[in-house]
């Protein structure tokens, strides 16, 4: 009774502890820790690991049956045959019983096979064996020639042949309990000797595979325990096979279930309106959201606790050390949290009521979606642990708590396990585990601070931008040097074009939430343009400064600095490996006219986007993302239209601006999206000084 108040009376301690240092993490634990999703999270651990485990144990040889056994000789053979006889050969050979027989070809010892036997004369099997010699020449089996006439027999000699010689011996029943008493006559010929003969003693085998059987100097079958009733187990496989399953369902839970558990929790926040009075809290919103990553999934945590036992005990029967398992553990919980803030941030972003049902399921399912993606693209192999493909998608490795698998596998063969482990591809590089290990943590901890920082601002502003333009010219400045690091340079023509598609498509996805991180709401932007001047010189900025580090002006020269930076990057990354490739003139003007259609594509999109967003239109976050995705693809498509309607035209137009034709429409598209962009750009300065002035302006205005 004693030690039950000592306990709880330490229980209430540390929770009021808990709560003086994140009472929203208390505030969640009481709202998930009782006794129904507690004893849910237990029974359904459990019973995953049991299905799991009895799935593996299922998966075992069990004891040997007759059905399994099969007649062989002690040893077997591997023959090679060679259609022509060799010169240095024997032509001709006497037999014992005085025939002479006339050879046509030559049928050799290729390899000896010495498969654990069921039953037989093991004694007389290795007698036959040291009579034996690799290169030994088949002359007759059981006295009769061995001679093939068909074209399907010497293709396949080896089959063919070592069916003539268990054709030899008499048929069992291994259920009998019949001796092995028989044994077959090879009559062999080796050069420079005489004629010899071997005796090889019938011997029972097992042509039973599985994958957790372990096999001798032949593939045939399993082998067998000294008893001859079972079969001989690789432990260390079937200890891994486990580990990785048990693995795989840690990660797919944590991401799945985890991604859906916080966005579901904060989706019914919003409903209830509860997020607003959190919001309220003195605590900082690190303090906050620390909570929330800690405290939703708590159940789910305690499961995948649960697991842990038995996983640590297969991964040590797999042959792994406490390391590689730290390591793994801190790779997949350094990944796990990246996901994390990506989805709190995702759930903070989305306002609309009708998106809020769809968002934990659409942010679960994506989730999911993107690891079996990773997964195919890069084409894993299980069991190797290596990655050869070297591009710009290896990124996507240190985002994938399933690819870091491939850094930890086992392999059967323990001598060239140890070899390797140093030795692991990471693309062009070689690292081993606790190197991939302190990467992975690396990359993860940059991308919390990152995620992290745009969550607190998103979470105590909603109109705030997501990012500090001051941090994303750094931000850009090391994308692209993961993006072009990581890509090779001696690569051929087609592959170069997959390299580059890969770059762009990567900094697509990259300049497009850049862009949502950085731009402000129209309210944000008005106010900006109405009271900038009204501020005291002494906090003010220079125009072009506030338009590159301020926060409420308009993103659009940030934006283009960005761009700018990038475009700088890989065109010197180009030049400088791929650079003998621009030998002509024609070449040079091809690249920089695409440079500059991709560069002014997205540019132009940003702008658009920005006059749409001063327009005074309801649902502006539609017209926002309309606008947005239609202006980068305008000009390329109007190029290729162009290009195809030229192509029609018979007699072909051959110049144009004095070029070529298709080059002069190229030229033509990039000027015509020039002269846009920069009328856009003088609409979006006026919509700006419309916005900056008074109502009285717009009083004397409208009465004028």
């Amino acid at each position: 009774m004693l030690g039950f108040q000592l306990l709880q009376t330490l229980g209430a301690q540390g929770v009021d502890r808990l709560g003086d240092w994140n009472p929203q993490l208390l505030r969640e634990w009481k709202g998930r820790l009782k006794r129904f999703p507690v004893l849910a999270a237990i029974g359904i651990s459990l019973l995953v690991q049991g299905v799991l485990m009895l799935s593996s144990v299922s998966m075992l040889p069990g004891p040997v049956v007759s059905k399994d056994l099969v007649v062989s000789t002690y040893p077997q053979f591997r023959w090679d045959g060679i259609a022509a006889l060799d010169s240095a050969l024997q032509p001709e050979v006497t037999l014992p019983d005085g025939q002479t027989l006339t050879l046509t070809s030559s049928i050799l010892v290729e390899r000896l096979d010495q498969q654990s036997p069921i039953g037989g004369d093991l004694a007389a099997g290795e007698q036959a064996l040291q009579q034996l010699q690799i290169g030994d020449r088949l002359i007759a089996i059981n006295g009769e020639p061995v001679i093939f006439n068909t074209d399907d027999e010497r293709q396949q000699l080896s089959f063919h042949v070592n069916q003539r010689i268990t054709n030899q011996l008499s048929p069992i029943s291994v259920d009998s309990g019949q001796g092995f008493r028989d044994s077959v006559e090879l009559t062999l010929l080796r050069p420079d000797q005489e004629l010899f003969m071997v005796s090889l003693p019938r011997i029972t085998l097992t042509n039973h595979h599985n994958r957790y059987c372990l096999y001798g100097d032949s593939y045939q079958g399993c082998d067998v325990t000294p008893d001859g009733q079972f079969y001989q187990i690789d432990w260390r496989k079937w200890y891994g096979d486990g580990f990785w399953a048990i693995t795989v369902a840690m990660v797919f839970s944590l991401m799945g279930i985890g991604v859906f558990l916080l966005g579901s929790n904060l989706a019914e926040e919003k409903r209830r309106g509860t997020l607003n009075f959190i919001r309220l809290s003195p605590r900082s919103a690190a303090n906050i959201l620390a909570g929330k990553l800690l405290g939703v999934p708590v159940c789910l945590y305690l499961a995948i606790a649960l697991a842990l036992p038995l996983h640590g005990f297969l991964g040590l029967g797999a042959g792994y050390s406490i390391g590689h398992g730290l390591g793994l553990y801190g790779a997949i919980a350094s990944q796990t949290v990246v996901f994390y803030l990506a989805a709190l941030l995702v759930s903070l972003c989305i306002t609309h009521p009708m998106l809020l049902g769809l968002q934990p399921w659409l942010m679960a399912a994506g989730v999911t979606l993107f690891q079996w993606i990773v997964l195919v693209a890069l084409e894993l192999p299980w069991g190797l642990p290596h990655i050869d493909a070297s591009g710009a998608w290896l990124w996507s490795v240190f985002f994938s708590p399933l690819v870091s698998l491939a850094y930890f596998a086992p392999l059967t063969d323990a001598a060239y396990y140890e070899k390797v482990v140093d030795n692991l591809a990471l693309g062009l590089f070689r690292i081993n585990f606790a190197e991939y290990t302190v990467l992975t943590v690396l990359h993860a901890m940059g991308w919390t601070y990152l995620l992290g920082q745009a969550s607190v601002r998103r979470f105590r502003q909603a109109t705030r931008p997501l990012l500090p333009r001051a941090l994303s010219y750094g931000l850009t400045l090391g994308v692209m040097a993961v993006l072009l690091g990581l890509t090779e340079t001696d690569a051929n023509a087609y592959y170069l074009d997959e390299h580059l598609t890969a770059i762009v498509c990567l900094f697509l996805v990259y300049f497009t939430l850049l862009t949502l991180s950085l731009v402000c709401d129209r309210q944000t932007l008005q106010d900006w343009a109405r009271f900038r001047h009204t501020r005291p010189k002494h906090i003010r900025m220079a125009l072009w400064k506030d338009l590159l580090w301020g926060e409420e002006s308009s993103p659009l020269l940030a934006i283009a600095l960005n761009l700018l930076m990038a475009t700088i990057l890989f065109v010197g990354w180009f030049f400088w490996n791929y650079g003998d490739r621009m030998d002509t003139p024609e070449a040079l003007q091809v690249f920089a006219l695409i440079v500059a259609m991709a560069v002014g594509s997205l540019f132009f999109a940003t702008l658009a986007s920005q006059v749409v967003l001063l327009l005074p239109r309801k649902k502006n976050g539609f017209w926002f993302g309309a606008t947005s995705s239609i202006s980068a693809v305008a000009f390329p498509c109007l190029t290729a239209l162009l290009v195809i309607a030229q192509a029609e035209f018979y007699p072909h137009i051959t110049t144009l601006l004095g070029m070529e034709s298709e080059l002069g429409l190229f030229t033509l598209t990039v000027g015509l999206m020039a002269m846009v962009t920069t009328g856009l750009g003088f609409c979006h300065y006026r919509q700006l000084a419309i916005s900056g002035r008074s109502e009285l302006q717009h009083l004397l205005k409208g009465a004028s």
